[in-house]
This record gives structure tokens, sequence and C-alpha cells, in this order.
């Protein structure tokens, strides 16, 4: 996987000269930093997702998928402890994955091809893209809704915009 970094100082707009708008459209969009507050969509315990859910809250979640994004959550326990792939992140440690949970509440995490991470019981930071994705699709309660192809998972908090 490519992994480009870009540095806090970078604009994302971009410049009215040709020449930059190329530049600028090669270059990674900078992430946005969000809260699981973001992700909310009013879903109730152990329900089906329904695409009329994402007009919850004048429909702002929409305006994320596709878009490199940072989220704050933590681990579900995985089967292994080094070399993960993929793990379900949890709004906090009182959130369910599978019945009695909000899919909402979680995000699949999925590592960049090549990259891995490690289990940790700390909050961890995930960047990467955000996309809708509900799973499971042929069961009558939805267990998660959103997926982000990570590029980064860390425990250290990224730096705020200014």
């Amino acid at each position: 996987a490519n992994v480009a970094a870009t540095t806090e100082s970078e604009d994302p707009q971009p410049n009215a000269s040709t020449q930059t708008k190329a530049v600028n459209a090669a270059r990674p969009q900078s992430s946005q930093l969000i809260s699981f507050d973001d992700l909310n969509i009013g879903m109730q315990v152990d329900a089906r997702f329904r695409p009329q859910m994402l007009e919850y809250d004048g429909g702002r979640v929409k305006e994320l998928f596709g878009r490199k994004i940072v989220v704050a959550g933590y681990m579900n326990p995985t089967d292994t402890l080094r070399g993960v792939t993929e793990f379900i992140l949890l709004r906090n440690l009182e959130c369910k994955f599978g019945p009695g949970g909000q899919a909402d509440h979680l995000v699949h995490v999925l590592m960049d091809e090549g990259l891995t991470t490690e289990f940790t019981d700390k909050v961890v930071y995930v960047e990467g893209v955000l996309s809708l994705n509900p799973f499971p699709t042929d069961e009558p309660v939805t267990w998660s809704i959103y997926d982000v192809q990570a590029t980064k998972v860390s425990t250290k908090a990224p730096p705020r915009s200014r």
C-alpha cells in the first residue's frame, strides 16, 4: 500500500492556479478529527439498518463518507495481540459488537494492505477513509454499519487543528 504522509502545515484548499490544483489533487486530503457523536444516526439496540436512518440530524453523517477521518475509540478484543489486520472500534467499553449492541456506536476497521497494528486496551486513534457498509445484510439485526480503511492506528492523539 502506498501511504503518503501529510504535514499539518499543508493547505488543503486548492489555489487558483491550474498547476497548483493538479498538485493538490494528487496529494491526499488532510484528515478530519471526528467523534462517535458525528456517526450517531439514532439507531436503537438490536435494530436493523435502513438507509433513511442516514437522514438523522440533517443527514450530516453522509458528508463524511469517502473522506479521511480520525476517530478515537477502544479496540474490541481480538484473537491475536500482534499483526492485527482488522478489528472493531468501540465508542466506549460498554458498547457491544453483536447482540445487544448499537451499530452506529462502532466501526469495522480494516488496515491498508501491508499494515498491521497491535491490540491495546488504551484509547486508539484510527485514521482512514470512512464508508458505509452495513453488516450483516441478511439478518434481522445489523451489528455494524461503518468501515474505515485505515492507514494509521495510534495511541497518541493527533495534533489539534489551528
